[in-house]
This record gives C-alpha cells, sequence and structure tokens, in this order.
C-alpha cells in the first residue's frame, strides 16, 4: 500500500523521528541524577517508580511543546490526547533505550551507579559461595 495514500512523508517522518530521539535523550539525561543518585540506588532499586515518572515527564514535555508525533506524521490539523499519549510512551521506551546504550554499551554511569553495581555484584558471589558451602556440607 502506498504510504502517501495517508499523507505521509518520508521527510516528515524522519524529523519526527529525530525530535523524539533528541527528547528521548533529553528525559534521560534530564532525570539521570534523581535515578542514579545513592538515596535511589539504595533505598527505591526494582520498585517501579521509575516508569511512571519517567512516562509523567514525557508527557509533560509533549504536552507543554505540543509535540504529537501522530499528527506530524498524519498531517492532522490539531493535536490529541491520544496522540500526545502515544508520543509520550515512545519518547519513555526510548529514554529506556539510551539508559541501556549509556549504562551497558558505552559504560558510561555514575559513581553511585557503577558502586552500587559492584556491592550488587559482591553480594551475589557471597550468596552463590554459601550456597556451595551448604551443598558439600550437605554431601
Amino acid at each position: 500500500m502506498d504510504p502517501l495514500l495517508f499523507g505521509i512523508k518520508g521527510d516528515v517522518v524522519l524529523e519526527v523521528l529525530g525530535t523524539i530521539v533528541l527528547l528521548s535523550l533529553f528525559v534521560e539525561r534530564a532525570l539521570s541524577p534523581i535515578f542514579e543518585s545513592r538515596l535511589v540506588l539504595d533505598k527505591m532499586k526494582n520498585k517501579g517508580f521509575k516508569e511512571p515518572i519517567v512516562i509523567i515527564t514525557s508527557l509533560v514535555i509533549v504536552y507543554l511543546y505540543q509535540f504529537d508525533a501522530m499528527a506530524v506524521i498524519f498531517s492532522q490539523e490539531k493535536n490529541t490526547l491520544v496522540g500526545y499519549l502515544i508520543t509520550a510512551g515512545v519518547v519513555s521506551g526510548g529514554s529506556k533505550g539510551s539508559i541501556k546504550l549509556f549504562r551497558d554499551f558505552l559504560n558510561w554511569k555514575s559513581s553511585a551507579q557503577q558502586e552500587h553495581e559492584d556491592f550488587s555484584k559482591a553480594e551475589r558471589e557471597i550468596k552463590s559461595a554459601k550456597m556451595k558451602l551448604d551443598l558439600e556440607k550437605t554431601i
């Protein structure tokens, strides 16, 4: 099916995707001092509060800047709440992807994040050694 039937223009799609990537990076970097602080890493890790904060932050940004990716791509005359929600979801999902890029691939981490990971790794190794010891005692 021809994408022009929907009024989709390739150059506009590329501009929208570029904007989404930039917004995702901005959101990720803006929230990283909070999410990588020692308090958050030690007390609130894996509690499930990060995702709602990122989604709400993304929604506020796309709403304040009137950025409805769906309306732009499909050449609509006005923005919609559904468009804002979808755009915010994509931006927040891209934010999670950029976190993985920075931390796992490029190995860019705050010192608190690195210390937390080192401590967690040491805890896992100690637990594994204890389990091996307990297993050897039972044999």
